[in-house]
């Protein structure tokens, strides 16, 4: 099948460079159906009702006066290509961050810009008192591991 070919070219990885590499095991990911869009109306209704729960008014209204301009560009329906663009951007920065990230020994995660964390090394857990597993996927989202002043100033 074509998710076992994925799985194959990412594991079995041909020689060349590492852009070459990351590249065909995109294409791979995209040729196998793994790589979809994120579904950016799903990412602020979360940050929406975390703010409904967490955040005075006078707070909330602080953080979405910035993300105003970045929600209108996604009501202008980006076509699903660019989408798709925007996603593989996204997969080479956590494909390129596992290096980055097992040369450091600080506390480090990459978010997407609603603030779902999609990847932590080993001392961000430790920092954050959360099981690692949640610093994966978007299971966990930055805003919930800071205060308030920080997530506005965010």
């Amino acid at each position: 099948t074509k998710t076992e070919m994925f799985l194959l070219t990412a594991a079995d990885q041909e020689s060349g460079t590492r852009d070459e590499r990351l590249s065909r095991i995109i294409r791979s990911k995209y040729e196998a159906g793994l790589l979809t869009p994120y579904d950016h109306v799903k990412g602020y209704a979360r940050l929406s009702r975390w703010m409904d729960r967490n955040v005075s008014r006078q707070s909330k209204q602080q953080i979405l006066q910035p993300l105003s301009s970045l929600l209108m560009q996604f009501c202008d329906r980006p076509c699903y290509k660019d989408l798709i663009f925007i996603k593989e951007a996204f997969e080479r920065l956590l494909l390129h961050s596992d290096h980055v990230f097992s040369a450091m020994n600080a506390p480090a995660c990459l978010w997407r810009r609603m603030g779902e964390i999609y990847k932590g090394n080993r001392e961000f857990p430790e920092l954050t008192g959360v099981d690692g597993h949640m610093m994966r996927g978007g299971h966990l989202c930055i805003y919930g591991l800071i205060v308030e002043e920080s997530a506005v100033n965010y």
